[in-house]
């Protein structure tokens, strides 16, 4: 394998916002969803990147990060630093290449397709201490003939409709960009 490679992408707007958590929201924010996604043919990495960026400023709160309080849980985005407890708002993609096996190797070997230079708290998919995680990561994985994105998204945030949308999307936007 060669080396992995991690890409942090940060907001571009200036918005600051903070939301409470209701009982509901608690219960799900417990979950971190995991999967990857599998496709044949090659990926023009530069592009793929440039779509990602995009797609991610599209979806403002994905750059948000958990605040656990004794009383409260919150979601918080902000840009202008009132909360020291947060250094930096960023998604992590962790880019890795294999390019002497094809998706066979993958679908054999799941637990590849995961990030896991993330917090360990996130990598059981159960969380009780969410302060100062963020609510996703992802994982390119490149192969010869093919590629796979695995991720790990927080449930209040994302459900099963709201991450193929979030694909769907990420998809379009790759389509749609120049090299």
């Amino acid at each position: 394998f060669e080396e992995s490679n991690i890409v942090h992408f940060y907001p571009n707007f200036k918005e600051s916002w903070k939301k409470e958590f209701d009982a509901i929201d608690n219960f799900f924010s417990l979950f971190f969803v995991s999967g990857s996604l599998f496709f044949q043919g090659s990926l023009n990495l530069n592009r793929f990147l440039n779509a990602f960026q995009q797609t991610l400023q599209d979806f403002p709160f994905i750059f948000a990060k958990f605040i656990q309080t004794q009383e409260q849980l919150f979601l918080i985005y902000n840009n202008e630093n009132e909360i020291k407890t947060i250094q930096n708002y960023f998604i992590q993609l962790e880019i890795e290449s294999n390019q002497n096996e094809s998706i066979d190797y993958l679908i054999n070997n799941l637990n590849l397709t995961f990030p896991n230079k993330i917090d360990n708290r996130i990598l059981n998919g159960f969380c009780i201490d969410l302060n100062d995680l963020p609510v996703a990561c992802f994982k390119l994985f490149t192969l010869k003939d093919s590629f796979s994105i695995g991720y790990f998204l927080n449930h209040c945030i994302f459900d099963q409709s709201s991450i193929f949308y979030f694909f769907k999307y990420l998809s379009q936007c790759y389509s749609n960009t120049l090299n």
